[in-house]
This record gives structure tokens, C-alpha cells and sequence, in this order.
């Protein structure tokens, strides 16, 4: 009998495949091993190596079972499904796989049973030594019992010798009355291949509940295709598609963390990419047996749910470019490939003791630990966007509602070129907070319009604007990047055709419209003064001249453009931005060294640099708009400019965005390798201008951020 106290179970060391039932029984049986019969000897000699199974078919002439067996077999199928089969039946296939596991010494038997019109039974145990020398047989959740060998003549015989539940490592007796009673199993040898098999299982008071009588023979190995080893290279490839689809769509062409309305979707990624590092690293290198299967598919289940979620908030909040839509398609199917593979697996691991089973897979293994810890960092960065973006909007709303931005003394039809750009989406949610009617003119008037949630119209032509309509401001915000590309004749052209073109586009569907806009607001920057000497602190207002280099030019030309709109009898005015501070444009990719700890001065870093917080330059263009309209004098072009009172230096910036970001500042980056990959694009990076803004000074605007360390801590650090 199995002892009465419990009994501590000693995990095998070692990873070499476990002895054969033969080599096992013949150490139990001694002596008698050699009364069995050769035939019966030599099928319990061979040994099942990892990935090399014994397969076995027969037909049951006999299954039965007695009422309480019914009974004790519905109530223990949830558990052991298949170890007590709760239906009689007769003459029905039965398929046999022995087989065994990377590292296990334990020796698994896999039957499926084929009943006459019911789904197939399958029901999967395992035998091994235990420390003491005795055969132990495991039937599921931790439920085995000990085995006694004889043989008779020449036929083996296997008797239980008492159940147990093993738990966290202990070996727990149960009592008789407790357990399905005493299993009985005789094996008989036919021919070399053919042998037969009998089980009973006899209860000491309802007597024998369960039968089991049939024919067996060896049969070749079936080609299959190894399920969980498939699942885990699916998995595999899921980790490198989501690693460019990431770093591609996410952080790339969609810029997520910098997208104002992605922050639920980011806390959902953030959710998604915790659960596949959990899984990426939890399935490299081990099998989830007993419990820890019904975790595995739990998390399944949440996963399947949260992708399901992540589809709709997607949908809702952006449109998907084509190459992420793939992207997203392709994923979401090897996705379900590899969880539905691995369902099945964790299926049969339940009926294992609760464990995390040792199963290295080598490089793959490697691998999908390298993937898990890189979705695992991916989390933590979603995770901090999420939050950032929901201090944001809690910080928009605040702001909204304690100093709105007020664009004149009535709403307006606006027509708003650039309105899907960093500068232009800010806007353009100010007009409609501001309750005017917005058009925006855009390449892809279909994404623009999904950007907005439908509160704008969206237009790709601007044909499509009937002529009876009247738009009243044109607000001009449109223009390829200027950083970027070197400045070779064609990107110049292609600038000035951004800029410049579009504007003498859009002043000569000024010119044919009946009822002309009042007032034309136009973008346009401080390179209009060019570059400013090293260590010249001269302040440049409005009036100051233009340059003969192309920056200055571009400027120029833009303005003089726009300027042609005073002959319609429109109100102009250029606006020449700093550059802007937002949590999008250029400062995320200034910042990022200094985030790295590898921050500090450009060149010479003694470069003015002539900064705005993007909210001021909101709050400008409506100054400017408001001004104008009191005003309502004869029609007239006017420059501004858009900067705060006070600029700095290249160094002086770097080092008040170190402090507020609690960085370092001391890495310099000489000029010439700049240089040599900008050519005078460089110029934007290495010189520049002390620029103050004047006029609207003089007109009593009052900056909301003047100093640069109150606007990157409420960009760095929202409240």
C-alpha cells in the first residue's frame, strides 16, 4: 500500500531521455522479468525518444461500465478526462502513442478512443520511478497511484496499490473508499505484433465499475507534423512582424506616442505586449502542465479579447494606412494559428501535474525570450505614452476651460491649409472649441476627415468648394518639411513649390470666387532675417531685412505670394514662426539625446535660438485674427513675429531642457560632420537669429509661456 504519510516527491536531475518500460520493469520484477514471455520482453524494451513515438492500434471488444462507474465518470471527466470513461460500448478503434520528453524521464501513454457515434476520447498518463524504487502512473491533475508488477504465466500483470494526489511536490494518500478502486491490467501476448489487454477497476463496495477488454498491434509511425513545435515558430514569426510593425507604423509613419487621440489605444498595446512578453518568454523554454495550462488558456481568452477590442478603438480613432492594415490582418492570423495550436497542447498538459515543465528549444528558444523581452520593453514605453497623452487631454481641458483661445467676435467659415500637420491639427481643434465652421484642404481628405471624428469637411480639390459658399479666413499652414533632405536644386523646388506655389494657388481661387475671404492668416518663419553672427545679440523685429541665401529667399518668396491676396482686398498677414515647441515637429527628435543623457551644445552652440510654445502661436494667430477684424481698415499686408521674448542660445536651451528633464548636459557634436551631411541646410541647426516679436508686443499680447524652461516642463512634465 502507499504509505500513509506523505511522501516528498525529489525532481530527476538531468536531461537525457528516462529508461524504457522494460528496462524499468525488469528492475522492479527482477528475476520474474525473465518468466515473460520474449514476445511481451522486446515491446517493453523499446524506448521512445524525444520526438520518436511507439504507435499502437486495436479495437475494444468490451467497454462497460456500472452505474456508479457512470457516475464516478461524469463527475471526474472535467479533471481526468478519458481516465474513467462514464459510456459501454463495443467493437470501436483505439489508437495507442507512447511516447517521451526533452529532460523527462517519465514515460507518457496518449489513447484515443474512437466510440461509436460520440467525439473521440482522448486521455493522456505517464509512469515513472519514484525515489523509493516503486512504478508510479499519473492520470491527471496530480491524481496517481502506485503500481505492483507480477508476471503469470508469461503474461504481465499490473495491480494499484493505492491512490494519491500529488501537491506542491508531496505525495497525499487517499483513502480507498475516496478513489474509482483497485485497477487491474493484464497483458497478454498473441504473436510477435498482436497482443491483448484487460483492465477492471474494482471498488471495495460497489465492486467492479469499469471494464476495458481489446486486441492491439504496432503499427508504423503516422507522418505528423510536431504541433508544438509549429506553434512556437509561428510565434516566432509573430514576434519579428509585430517588431516592424512597431517600429515601422507605431513609432514611424503614425507616431502614436505623439498622437493626441491615441492614448487608449496605446494603453491597450501597452496591455497586449505585457501578455505576449509573459507568453513569448514563459513558452521559449517550458510546457505548462496541470494548472498552469488553464492559466495559459485564460490568457488566451484576454488576448483574443483585447485584439478584438484594439480592431474597434483603431477603427474609431484613425484610419489605418494600407501597409499597417496588412500588417494588422497578417498578424491577427498567424495570431490565431499559434494560440489555437497551442489551446490544443495546454489541453493535454491539464491532465499533467501543476507544473512549468523544463522543454529548452534551442536557438528558437533564444529567440522568442529576445522577443519577449522586447515586447516587454514595447509595454513599458505604450504604457508611459498612454499615460503622458491622458495628462495631456486632462491638461487641453483644463486649459480650454480657463483661458479658451477666442478667433474674433463671431464663428467664421475657415478654410485651413496644412490642417493635418503638427501645427494645423492644433488649430483646427481650437476653431471648432471656438464653434466655427472649418474646411481643410488636404491630400488625403479621407484620413483627415477620420482624424477629425466628421467635425470637419475635408476637401482634396479646392473645386470642390461651391462658388455660392462663402469662406471668409483662409488660414495657410501648408508646406513640405524644410528639414530633412539636403538642399539640392530639386528639394529647393520642390520647397518652393510647397510654399510658394500652393499660395499663388491659393490666391488665384481667391481671385475667382465672387465673395472674396476677408482675411488671409500666412504661415511663414524667422529664416525670412537668414543668419545672424555668432555673438551678435542685436534683436530683430519686424522691420529687420532679408538675405541673399536660400532660406531668406524661400521665406520671401512665400510671403510675397500671400501678399498678392491685397489686391483682392484681403487682409494679409504673415506670421513668421520660431521654431515650435509641441510634442510634435522637430522637438522630440532635439530632445532625444538629451533624454539618452547624451545632450549638449551644436557647433559652437552660441547660436540664437528664437523658440515659441505652440500653444502662444495658437493664441498669436488669433491675436493677429481678432486685431485685424476690430480694426477693419483699409486692406493691407502685415508681418508678425511668432517667437517668445525670450530666445537663448543653442547651449543655454540644451542645458535648461537637461535640467527639466534631469539629464546630463555634455556631449558636444562638432560642426563639420553637420555640415558635411546638410550642406547649407546646416545652417539651420548651427546659425541663427535673435528674433523678438514686436508687434505683437507693442499690441499687448501677453505670452502664456516666455520663458523656455516654463514651456518644456509643461511639455516634458505635464500636470
Amino acid at each position: 500500500m502507499v504509505d500513509t504519510h506523505a511522501a516528498r516527491v525529489t525532481p530527476e536531475a538531468g536531461s537525457a531521455p528516462g529508461p524504457s518500460e522494460g528496462e524499468l520493469f525488469k528492475k522492479i520484477l527482477g528475476a520474474a522479468w525473465q518468466g515473460l514471455h520474449a514476445d511481451i520482453r522486446r515491446r517493453f524494451d523499446k524506448n521512445p525518444s524525444p520526438g520518436k513515438a511507439l504507435h499502437y492500434r486495436g479495437t475494444l471488444s468490451e467497454l462497460r461500465c456500472s452505474r456508479f462507474g457512470r457516475l464516478l465518470g461524469h463527475l471526474t471527466q472535467p479533471l481526468i478526462q478519458g481516465a474513467l470513461i462514464p459510456y459501454s460500448d463495443a467493437d470501436f478503434p483505439v489508437e495507442i502513442q507512447v511516447y517521451a520528453k526533452p529532460g523527462d524521464p517519465a514515460i507518457y501513454k496518449q489513447r484515443i478512443y474512437r466510440l461509436h457515434g460520440r467525439r473521440p476520447i482522448q486521455f493522456t498518463s505517464f509512469m515513472r520511478e519514484s525515489e523509493r524504487g516503486e512504478v508510479l502512473e499519473y492520470v491527471g491533475m496530480g491524481l496517481g497511484m502506485k503500481l505492483v508488477l507480477s508476471v503469470e504465466n508469461g503474461s504481465l500483470h499490473f495491480r494499484s496499490d493505492g491512490y494519491f494526489w500529488q501537491l506542491f511536490g508531496w505525495r497525499l494518500p487517499l483513502p480507498g473508499l475516496l478513489t474509482p478502486g483497485k485497477t487491474f491490467l493484464w497483458h497478454h501476448n498473441e504473436t510477435p505484433e498482436r497482443f491483448n489487454i484487460r483492465i477492471e477497476i474494482r471498488h471495495p463496495l460497489m465492486g467492479t465499475t469499469f471494464t476495458q477488454v481489446g486486441v492491439f498491434e504496432e503499427v508504423s509511425a503516422p507522418r505528423m507534423i510536431d504541433t508544438h513545435l509549429l506553434a512556437l515558430q509561428l510565434m516566432a514569426a509573430q514576434g519579428a512582424l509585430g517588431a516592424f510593425d512597431t517600429l515601422y507604423h507605431h513609432e514611424g509613419t503614425e507616431a502614436l506616442p505623439r498622437r493626441a487621440s491615441a492614448g487608449r489605444e496605446l494603453a491597450i498595446h501597452a496591455t497586449r505586449s505585457s501578455i505576449y512578453c509573459l507568453l513569448f518568454i514563459g513558452l521559449s523554454s517550458w510546457a505548462w502542465h496541470g494548472a498552469w495550462a488553464w492559466v495559459l488558456l485564460a490568457v488566451f481568452g484576454v488576448e483574443i479579447v483585447l485584439t478584438l477590442w484594439d480592431f474597434v478603438v483603431e477603427d474609431r480613432s484613425r484610419l489605418l494606412p494600407a501597409t499597417e492594415r496588412v500588417t494588422h490582418t497578417v498578424l491577427a492570423i498567424n495570431a490565431g494559428a499559434f494560440i489555437a495550436l497551442l489551446a490544443l497542447a495546454a489541453v493535454g498538459w491539464a491532465a499533467e501535474p501543476t507544473a512549468l515543465a523544463w522543454q529548452p528549444q534551442g536557438w528558437l528558444g533564444a529567440f522568442l525570450a529576445l522577443c519577449g523581452v522586447g515586447v516587454g520593453v514595447s509595454g513599458l514605453r505604450d504604457a508611459f505614452a498612454a499615460r503622458a497623452l491622458l495628462r495631456r487631454r486632462r491638461q487641453a481641458r483644463v486649459r480650454e476651460t480657463e483661458a479658451p483661445v477666442r478667433f474674433g467676435a463671431r464663428p467664421r467659415r475657415v478654410l485651413v491649409t496644412g490642417g493635418t500637420g503638427f501645427i494645423g491639427q492644433i488649430l483646427v481643434r481650437h476653431l471648432l472649441a471656438d464653434g466655427h465652421a472649418v474646411t481643410v484642404w488636404t491630400r488625403d481628405a479621407r484620413a483627415a476627415a477620420w482624424n477629425f471624428g466628421g467635425a470637419v469637411r475635408c476637401v482634396q480639390s479646392l473645386a470642390e468648394l461651391p462658388a455660392a459658399e462663402e469662406i471668409e479666413v483662409v488660414v495657410n499652414l501648408a508646406g513640405a518639411r524644410i528639414l530633412g533632405a539636403r538642399w539640392s536644386e530639386r528639394r529647393q523646388r520642390q520647397l518652393l513649390a510647397s510654399r510658394e506655389g500652393l499660395t499663388r494657388q491659393l490666391v488665384e481661387w481667391m481671385a475667382a470666387r465672387p465673395r472674396k475671404p476677408w482675411l488671409l492668416l500666412s504661415g511663414s518663419a524667422i529664416g525670412y532675417y537668414g543668419v545672424q553672427p555668432q555673438g551678435d545679440a542685436t534683436a530683430l523685429d519686424e522691420d529687420a531685412p532679408p538675405q541673399d541665401i536660400f532660406m531668406s529667399r524661400l521665406c520671401q518668396r512665400w510671403e510675397q505670394a500671400a501678399q498678392a491676396a491685397v489686391a483682392l482686398g484681403v487682409q494679409v498677414a504673415c506670421m513668421r514662426f520660431g521654431f515650435v515647441l509641441g510634442h510634435q515637429g522637430s522637438l522630440p527628435q532635439l530632445l532625444l539625446p538629451v533624454r539618452l543623457g547624451v545632450g549638449g551644445r551644436l557647433g559652437s552652440g552660441r547660436q540664437w535660438l528664437s523658440w515659441v510654445h505652440v500653444h502662444d502661436l495658437v493664441r498669436a494667430l488669433a491675436h493677429a485674427w481678432s486685431r485685424i477684424e476690430r480694426e477693419a481698415g483699409t486692406p493691407a499686408a502685415q508681418a508678425f513675429n511668432v517667437t517668445a521674448p525670450q530666445a537663448l542660445s543653442q547651449h543655454d536651451f540644451t542645458r535648461v531642457a537637461a535640467s527639466v528633464l534631469h539629464r546630463p548636459c555634455w556631449m558636444p557634436t562638432p560642426a563639420a560632420p553637420v555640415k558635411l551631411l546638410l550642406g547649407e541646410q546646416a545652417d539651420l541647426l548651427l546659425e541663427g537669429q535673435r528674433v523678438v516679436p514686436a508687434r505683437l508686443q507693442r499690441e499687448g499680447f501677453a505670452f502664456m509661456f516666455p520663458d523656455a524652461r516654463g514651456a518644456l516642463t509643461d511639455l516634458c512634465r505635464p500636470r
